[in-house]
């Protein structure tokens, strides 16, 4: 299982967020619902590590709305797509 998590969950997470941002975070936290191999311990993480990361780069930013990751956003979005 954490095989499964390290090579292909947590990478396809990542460019998941690198191509829709905050969207993508909510599409994984809805797919986390429903499929349950998903867990929500590698979603939210990795939506936090976008948010440090663009933290030390100023060049990381959310590709929707071209501004810095923000864990305000990060924590709403992913909230709003549990309910």
């Amino acid at each position: 299982m954490l095989e499964f998590i390290d090579r292909t969950l947590r990478p396809r997470c990542l460019s998941l967020y690198a191509a829709v941002g905050y969207l993508g975070v909510g599409v994984a936290i809805v797919l986390e619902t429903f499929i349950p191999i998903i867990p929500s311990e590698v979603i939210v993480p990795m939506a936090g590590w976008k948010v440090s990361q663009s933290a030390v780069d100023p060049s990381v930013l959310e590709p929707l709305t071209h501004a810095p990751w923000n864990w305000v956003v990060a924590l709403l979005v992913a909230t709003l797509g549990a309910d």
